[in-house]
């Protein structure tokens, strides 16, 4: 029997892994922090350990660094299986001799399985490609509902103890803990996109409750937009169901070269692919003969700026109904105003994090997907007959 170390604090998918390897046959003995994890790696030899990158005392790449440097356990192989999206975690991991790393937000306990298998020699397992049985799923769109209505009561209290940075904090904490269940359940049931969605929500979330001070309209209101997107998706029509056929790609349009960067960033982090360009005229000339999931521009450019650039795009075969999400530190009715003039989907202000931004993007995706085709404000009129 093959002994597999799990070391991870997110006690709900702990339990939903370690039923699902030891019903496979492997024996499985659980740590909940990096210490205790560390320990036992002194004491017994393992033939697979699992690690979470983002844990209490020390993390993951700690327990990592402490096996490889062991003579009993420094070639057992070892799977990340994390929900931090942090790039230089995920580097360190490799450098310390990390097997594979997987995503919580895209890989199921039953992929995980899988992986751990393959990793292992062995063959796949009937248990491993099947993935949640029908009941599981069905319990958890139940109470991903009933946390989605928690985390809107949440969003509620915070608006209103925007002032009040300790009350601030316990909510944002509160709301933090409601999102990262959301994860774990959407992972475990392999509803891959909700699982992108929610995680992002919770990066959001937890940066905040670590920044109080930076909640501010724009990042509230991307908390609300991602509410609504997933209340839709837990809508008894099914859309829990959606997958992406292919990666989602956005054009990023702006002339700053660390925005784009920074954009670019934000996108992978949210599993979007990017193509990036420096000027709305070389964006409209791509535009001509490729389509887009979504465009992301800011709005004061030299030569043609964001909202010229959207009414240009909205008369283009293949630029009528790609969400146009403008990046800019205009704010107020004027702005708005020009946005729905122009054909526009949304804004997002400056400075803006990376969470946000992220979020605020699979959101568009998503809701573009899920929502029938509309006439664009903006766009051009059909011809009157004659």
């Amino acid at each position: 029997m093959k002994r597999v170390l799990l070391s991870d604090d997110d006690a709900q998918l702990v339990s939903l892994c370690q039923r699902k390897f030891e019903a496979d046959g492997f024996a499985v003995e659980v740590r909940t922090d990096a210490g205790r994890a560390v320990e036992a790696l002194k004491v017994t030899p393992y033939d697979l350990v699992v690690l979470e990158l983002a844990m209490p005392q020390g993390g993951g790449l700690s327990v990592l660094i402490a096996l490889r440097t062991q003579g009993v356990s420094k070639d057992t192989p070892v799977l990340v299986y994390t929900r931090s999206e942090e790039e230089y975690l995920r580097q360190a991991a490799q450098a310390a001799g990390v097997s594979r790393i997987l995503s919580k937000q895209s890989c199921s306990p039953a992929e995980l399985l899988a992986h751990a298998r393959a990793l292992l020699g062995l063959p796949p397992s009937v248990e491993a490609s099947g993935g949640a049985g029908e009941k599981g799923r069905d319990e958890f769109v139940r109470n991903a509902r009933l946390a989605l209505t928690v985390l809107r009561n949440r969003l509620q209290n915070i608006t209103r103890q925007s002032g009040d940075l300790g009350a601030l904090g316990e909510e944002l904490a509160a709301a933090t803990e409601s999102a990262h269940a959301l994860v774990s359940g959407a992972a475990a049931a392999g509803f891959s996109v909700l699982a992108q969605l929610t995680g992002l929500l919770e990066s959001l979330l937890r940066e905040l409750r670590d920044q109080p001070r930076k909640v501010n309209p724009s990042n509230l209101r991307s908390l609300a937009v991602a509410l609504d997107v997933l209340g839709g998706l837990l809508k008894p029509e099914g859309g829990w169901l959606l997958q992406f056929s292919q990666t989602p790609l956005a054009l990023i349009v702006d002339d700053d070269t660390i925005s784009r960067r920074t954009m670019r960033a934000a996108l992978q982090k949210a599993g979007v692919r990017s193509i990036c360009v420096p000027d709305a005229e070389s964006a409209l000339h791509i535009l001509e003969d490729n389509e887009f999931d979504l465009i992301l521009s800011d709005v004061m450019m030299p030569g043609m700026d964001g909202f010229a650039f959207c009414e240009k795009l909205r008369q283009l075969p293949k630029g009528k109904q790609v969400p146009v999400v403008f990046i800019t530190s205009l704010s107020g009715f004027e702005a708005r105003m020009r946005l729905a003039l122009s054909g526009g989907t949304d804004l997002v202000g400056k400075p803006f994090s990376m969470p946000e931004l992220g979020l605020r993007a699979l959101c568009c995706v998503v809701k573009n997907l899920t929502s029938p085709p509309t006439p664009k404000v903006g766009a051009a009129p059909a011809p009157v007959p004659v």
